[in-house]
């Protein structure tokens, strides 16, 4: 009862003009929270730049990953990132994590080689990249990567790196 009379409500206010991405977000929980995966994805998808963006993006991430949907979660990061240039290294990080914590840290290392094909200077999709690597058991591009990021930018990230868990395997950063 309840659930149907907000889905109403939020249909009306559509079509009287209201802020769609922020309705087209609520009718997203709704259908998810109803036990209808696929009708959520359509409203999270129909959510623009906005201040709902990443979230809805992150909720079509997680339904994909339900229903291990690889292939989907895949061309809808792709499809996003078409539309929406301006946010494409976010929605690779978005990606990424999605997949790494499905466990398909394969994919996920093809994926941030394609990102920092595009973002080489980006430290967030370096550093999980990475991880990934550690993931992996990739010590010599583990090594890479966070000797890259320490290059651009050391006032930042050397005090966390020096107290992280992170098996370093450089002698002398300086």
């Amino acid at each position: 009862g309840d659930a149907l009379a907000a889905k109403a409500y939020l249909r009306q206010c559509l079509q009287l003009g209201c802020p769609a991405d922020e309705i087209h977000y609520n009718l997203g929980e709704l259908e998810q929270e109803a036990g209808t995966p696929q009708a959520a994805i359509e409203h999270y998808r129909a959510v623009g730049d906005s201040p709902y963006f990443l979230v809805a993006n992150r909720r079509v991430a997680a339904l994909f990953l339900q229903s291990q949907q690889y292939r989907s979660l895949h061309q809808h990061f792709a499809d996003q990132r078409e539309q929406y240039p301006r946010r494409a290294e976010q929605l690779f990080a978005l990606e990424a994590q999605a997949l790494s914590t499905a466990n398909q840290h394969q994919s996920t290392l093809e994926l941030l080689n394609q990102a920092l094909g595009l973002y080489p200077n980006s430290e967030s999709l370096r550093y999980a990249r990475a991880m990934t690597a550690q993931s992996l058991g990739d010590l010599d591009q583990l090594e890479q990567d966070l000797t890259t990021i320490l290059a651009l930018s050391p006032n930042t990230t050397r005090p966390f790196l020096m107290h992280s868990d992170i098996p370093l395997r450089i002698k002398q950063i300086d």
